[in-house]
């Protein structure tokens, strides 16, 4: 069992974790935008001009691979349209970004557009072999309470024969493992400056924090 928790923590650890620094969408990652505060790991999202663009948001990737499991986060949402929240598992391409050259698969556990709290997407998709085929395992649109009023678990029950996708302990999505190739992955969490629907980050709303109670993985694979 592999389990991170921030309960006592005061900084990051970075023997566990990656710190995201890339530029994408509206935002540019930056690691002044991670804290440990009351408990909880901070995901920041600020009015900031660097390397171009407008915004600076935040995220983390673990240094582990991970086969089959489970992943778990407890997670709270900021008020506020403009910021793209999610934890998924895919590999890390070693520039900061989110490229698909060394990952077979991605595993969308939530991904969380702020300028609607009542809903979040779950998705599987296939990066290589070549071409890219996005959705292969389905993709489903949950509707949930407001999830910047409290906290609420996604989890991903990655299995040799099917991968279960969950909100707040129930299944929303199961995809079959034949439908995508098996290959390692690594855990990320991250908040990015994205005017999905044409939202524009609201100003008003800033600093913007999405905060993690927890990240749990429960290994099965090796």
């Amino acid at each position: 069992v592999s389990q991170s928790r921030y309960a006592n923590a005061k900084e990051l650890n970075d023997r566990e974790w990656i710190v995201r620094t890339d530029s994408k969408l509206l935002s540019t990652q930056v690691p002044e935008n991670i804290s440990l505060r009351d408990g909880l790991l901070v995901l920041t999202g600020r009015k900031q001009e660097v390397r171009g663009k407008g915004y600076t948001g935040a995220g983390i990737i673990s240094r582990r691979e991970f086969t089959h499991g489970y992943f778990e986060a407890r997670m709270k949402y900021p008020k506020g349209a403009g910021w793209h929240g999610s934890f998924w598992l895919q590999m890390y391409d070693g520039q900061g970004g989110t490229g698909p050259s060394k990952t077979l698969q991605e595993m969308d556990i939530v991904e969380t557009d702020t300028y609607n709290l009542t809903h979040y997407s779950t998705s599987i998709h296939r990066w290589n072999p070549l071409p890219v085929k996005m959705s292969v395992g389905g993709h489903a649109v949950v509707t949930t309470p407001d999830l910047s009023l409290d906290f609420h678990t996604w989890g991903c029950l990655w299995g040799e024969q099917e991968t279960v996708m969950m909100f707040d302990g129930r299944p929303v999505l199961t995809a079959p493992a034949k439908l995508f190739p098996q290959g390692p992955q690594q855990v990320w969490l991250t908040m990015i400056g994205h005017d999905a629907g044409k939202h524009p980050i609201d100003n008003n709303q800033l600093p913007a924090e999405m905060t993690v109670d927890y990240v749990r993985c429960i290994v099965t694979g090796k």
